[in-house]
């Protein structure tokens, strides 16, 4: 099942409601204690790291965790060291209490100023500083210590969220997230995604009636959600059956967009692909003998095809051929220049359409800039998608969808960011619109082994060297592990 991710306010009121269920905070505490130690205790043995872990504990109930956490882990024979960034800074009642607990197992807390002059720490960090509610600047001492901690190059485990994400200065980089009940909202937008490192949700035995009733903003695929949007396969079919494809893409010096798409739509399943673009390119797709190369002069009807991807590498001059591709094609994935058309030329795409706007392309639909992604900009996304009854994917680290349920899709690597991976993504699209899967559907799946077969890519030739190509090659992997799932 997709996860849930919730907002730091919807967390309060998830603990609240479970003290009236029987669940107070100081078991809710212990029980996240218990996890994140287990979840430590594993991270050292499976990296052979030093049996060390320095708490940077802070003042709230995120400090009562890492406090927690660090008592478990010295019953366990690990060396603890506490950190903290005043010895005379109060702390909340059960953060008091769990401090109490931690010292009369023998834990040593030692304010910052003192740690700081170790120059060779060992073992892992443990991130207690601030929890969901920060906001502000990053100031002092606190700045100091995520320094100090981001400088040592050791692994950093964050607890629920990376300290210091969503404020002003520089936040702790987590190797890890362990997110608490459910994953935090932060984690994604914004710098969030560059510093929250893996995310792992660890259940901290919130009653079952409250996790059952909590809100998310929006949901986060897991790679077992896939297996169910995929395609359906008869023996009996033919290659019709399979998927027949137009790509309307392409131009001088712009032939690889177009390739690109139509080597997406082939790795995604369609049994034939039409490729309409400027004459005299043909050449450029020898590659590709299966391809079916047409002049876009020629554009046949439309209606005929199962699905039709346009826009990408096509000239900004083409803006006559929008209009009647969009209001007969059966389903549309519609990507680069046919999105900016859709800007500069007020056309309305059409519904159940998807979209695949990079962040620059988003903030021409939606009229206004966003330095980065906060809620506003996911409110505003949200909003534009539905009003015009679109799938609306909304690439980039992460990907997020639009339009239904809100999504975000958390497979990639930033070596994806590179020239023709979109096109390539527009055709796996469309391939996967032409085999009958809805655009929800189809965006979902589509997105995921993308992204996947990016991670892929990633591990075999590194995230600086990744090409577009090299996405293309890792896709049967990944439907291979789709299958066998």
């Amino acid at each position: 099942m997709p996860q849930k991710v919730i907002t730091s306010d919807e967390m309060g009121r998830l603990e609240s409601l479970s003290e009236k269920f029987g669940t107070s905070p100081k078991e809710l505490m212990g029980y996240a204690g218990r996890r994140i130690a287990s979840f430590t205790l594993s991270f050292l043995e499976e990296n052979d790291l030093e049996k060390k872990v320095y708490l940077l504990v802070g003042k709230g109930n995120n400090g009562g965790d890492a406090l927690t956490a660090g008592t478990y882990l010295l019953e366990k024979g690990i060396e603890v060291v506490g950190i903290l960034a005043d010895s005379e800074e109060s702390h909340s009642r059960i953060a008091s209490e769990a401090k109490t607990d931690f010292l009369s197992q023998g834990g040593r807390l030692y304010p910052f100023n003192l740690v700081r002059k170790d120059q060779n720490p060992t073992g892992i960090f443990l991130d207690g500083i601030f929890g969901t509610g920060f906001k502000g600047a990053l100031k002092g001492v606190y700045q100091e210590m995520i320094l100090f901690a981001n400088r040592t190059g050791l692994p950093i485990l964050s607890i629920d969220i990376a300290s210091g994400i969503g404020g002003e200065g520089v936040p702790i980089e987590a190797s890890v997230t362990l997110s608490l009940g459910f994953p935090k909202v932060p984690s994604y937008l914004g710098e969030g995604w560059d510093y929250s490192g893996h995310m792992q949700t660890l259940p901290i035995g919130l009653p079952e009636e409250v996790v059952h009733g909590a809100r998310p903003q929006f949901l986060s695929l897991e790679k077992g959600d896939l297996p169910q949007f995929l395609p359906k396969i008869f023996r009996s079919r033919h290659k019709y059956e399979r998927g027949f494809v137009a790509i309307i893409a392409g131009s001088p010096g712009m032939t690889g967009s177009a390739y690109l798409a139509s080597l997406g739509a082939f790795r995604g399943g369609a049994g034939i692909v039409h490729l309409y673009t400027e004459e005299g390119l043909d050449d450029a797709f020898s590659a590709l003998p299966q391809l079916i190369v047409k002049p876009i002069d020629q554009l046949e009807k439309i209606e005929r095809y199962d699905a039709v991807v346009v826009g990408p590498g096509l000239l900004p001059t083409r803006d006559d051929i929008f209009e009647e591709v969009f209001s007969q094609a059966k389903k549309l994935v519609i990507d680069g220049e046919a999105l900016n058309a859709i800007a500069k030329l007020g056309l309305t795409p059409p519904s159940e359409s998807i979209l695949t706007p990079h962040h620059g392309e988003l903030e021409r639909l939606l009229g206004r800039r966003y330095p980065q992604r906060t809620l506003e900009w996911f409110d505003d996304s949200k909003a534009w998608a539905e009003e015009h009854r679109v799938a609306l994917l909304a690439k980039g680290g992460p990907t997020f969808l639009f339009g239904g349920t809100p999504y975000v899709i958390p497979f990639g690597d930033p070596g994806m960011a590179t020239a023709g991976s979109g096109d390539l993504l527009s055709g796996i699209l469309g391939a996967l619109l032409a085999q009958g899967l809805s655009s929800e559907h189809s965006a979902l799946l589509g997105a995921s082994i993308h992204g996947l077969a990016g991670e892929i890519a990633a591990e075999l030739v590194t995230s600086y060297c990744m090409h577009a190509g090299d996405i293309a090659e890792c896709i049967p992997e990944i439907f291979n592990l789709l299958l066998r799932h």
